[in-house]
This record gives C-alpha cells, sequence and structure tokens, in this order.
C-alpha cells in the first residue's frame, strides 16, 4: 500500500446490557482483534487508537497492512 493511502476498516459494535463500565465491545475483523468502549463514541475512537497502534506495529515489524476486504467476521460469545 502507498504511504499516502487513506484505508477504512470496517469494526462490529455490540451492546451488552450486562457491562455498566464498558458496555460496548468492538470487534475488529481485518486486525483479529478487540477493544471495548464506555459510550459509542468511545468505542469507534478505541477502535481507530487498536487500528492505528497494530498498523504502527506491522509496519515496525516489515509486515503488510491487512486488506480491509479480506477479512470475515467470527462470532465470539463471552459470558461470565
Amino acid at each position: 500500500m502507498a504511504k499516502d493511502l487513506t484505508v477504512s476498516y470496517p469494526v462490529v459494535i455490540t451492546h451488552d446490557n450486562t457491562d455498566v463500565d464498558y458496555p460496548y465491545e468492538v470487534y475488529i475483523p481485518a486486525f483479529e482483534g478487540y477493544t471495548q468502549g464506555r459510550n459509542m463514541a468511545n468505542a469507534i475512537l478505541m477502535a481507530r487508537d487498536f487500528i492505528g497502534l497494530s498498523a504502527m506495529d506491522l509496519r515496525e515489524d516489515g509486515k503488510a497492512l491487512p486488506h480491509p476486504g479480506r477479512c470475515q467476521i467470527k462470532r465470539k460469545m463471552i459470558r461470565t
């Protein structure tokens, strides 16, 4: 990918009524990672941070960034 190219990655945001502190769970399929948020805006911000930090780690390791269109959504249910 070109250095000045902007890439958008899809995220899946779900709401869990049982989690009072961080009720929004965010799944980022292209990076196979999760983060959480206190509200929808915070969840989106945390997803941006996760994607940015993950992308920097990949680039520092000399690895290519994942292609946004080549990801599958996996359903993960966590219950405690």
